[in-house]
């Protein structure tokens, strides 16, 4: 799954520290996981248009927002994407997709005559009748939609209750639709496992059977800045690893290395747009990002010291306290200026961190595509 986009958009996905050897492989598991789908599955922003309002949405999604584009251009899309051999899904978030369920359909069925898989994001807020959830469920199972992903946390169930999310989850193993939850967890009050046994509680055994559930944190953006977040350092600082770095189709066409937060035109995060040129270009430039790479191994608190060695982030000292509902804003800090830019992409043509930042990717995600082309290390005499 992607970054647990639509309210998700909002969710924080660097790594948890694992206490335990079972904990530590379920971390290394799901990083795998996280990051090979971002590889192979690709995010589509289908409105940004939300009828829910919750108090923790980054991207202040509401129904004033600008309304879809044609569905020609839908279509065109999902066309180019299908002519890259490794993608092999789409994920369509928002917004709130369900807002335009005949555009979903169509969308969903573009997918599978193109080969593709197809996944959503929701709410679940229309789901208010089991019939209208089994209705709705089936007619997306029969256009070709494999998964559903419902967002619910205590920022949702201020208007949507839980009974909807259970009707979704319900509907979809009926209708052989792969269910999954996404959660988050306050700035203050529960943390992630707290949450998740309470909602296992509320919504009962029978519900969750079979239904994968994931959680995280919130990022202090958005409409989420209204939000009271603690004002104490961090007990332990986190590197600020992120995988959640993947190709997403923004309403507009442009395509965004990151599922988040609404990006300057600058920024290097920024690898394409569809309206001008093919998916496969784009994709390319994905897979041979100068920068990505430094945020998903390094993290980005090991990116601010190395620029503030190298004299270039003075007024960023202040991020060295960050605590993790700001890894976006140090994200675009780091990011903001092209001479930080360049220092990093400096780096990854030479060889040694190459082969550093190629080891961490090795293993903490599996992937060796980092260390291909490298000449081994000579063995000290």
């Amino acid at each position: 799954m992607r970054c647990l986009p639509l309210c998700g958009r909002s969710v924080m996905s660097a790594p948890q520290r694992p206490k335990t050897q079972r904990s530590l492989a379920q971390t290394l598991a799901q990083q795998y996981r996280q990051y090979a789908a971002m590889r192979t599955e690709i995010g589509l922003v289908l409105t940004e248009q939300c009828p829910v309002g919750c108090k923790h949405c980054l991207a202040s999604c509401t129904m004033q927002a600008s309304d879809l584009p044609p569905l020609r251009t839908h279509l065109t899309w999902i066309a180019k994407v299908s002519r890259v051999d490794r993608c092999q899904s789409v994920s369509i978030t928002g917004g709130e997709p369900f807002v335009y369920f005949e555009r979903l359909l169509q969308v969903v069925g573009a997918c599978r005559n193109h080969g593709l898989r197809a996944t959503v994001f929701t709410s679940a807020y229309w789901a208010t009748s089991d019939q209208i959830a089994a209705l709705r469920l089936r007619l997306l199972a029969q256009a070709g939609l494999t998964g559903i992903t419902v967002s619910s946390d205590r920022y949702h169930q201020e208007s949507i209750p839980l009974s909807n999310v259970a009707r979704v989850l319900d509907a979809a193993k009926e209708c052989g639709v792969e269910p999954r939850l996404a959660l988050t967890y306050g700035p203050l009050g529960a943390g992630r496992d707290r949450v998740k046994r309470a909602l296992r509680r509320q919504l009962g055994q029978r519900t969750l059977q079979g239904v994968q559930i994931e959680a995280g944190g919130i990022v202090n953006a958005g409409r989420a800045r209204d939000l009271e977040f603690p004002a104490t350092l961090p007990a332990e600082q986190s590197k600020f690893v992120c995988n959640a770095l993947g190709p997403v189709i923004q309403r507009d066409g442009t395509v965004t290395s990151c599922c988040r937060a609404t990006l300057p035109a600058a920024s290097p995060l920024i690898i394409g747009d569809l309206n001008i040129e093919d998916f496969q270009p784009v994709y390319s430039r994905f897979l041979s990002h100068p920068i990505i790479p430094f945020i998903q191994t390094w993290g980005l608190i090991e990116m601010l010291e190395r620029l503030l060695e190298e004299g270039l982030a003075a007024e960023l000292a202040g991020y060295r306290g960050a605590r993790e509902e700001q890894i976006c804003e140090l994200c675009q800090a780091l990011l903001s200026r092209p001479a930080h830019v360049a220092l990093f992409a400096g780096l990854f043509r030479d060889p040694e961190v190459r082969r550093r930042i190629g080891t961490l990717a090795f293993l903490l995600y599996g992937d060796s595509a980092l260390l291909e082309g490298l000449e081994q290390p000579r063995p000290a005499e």
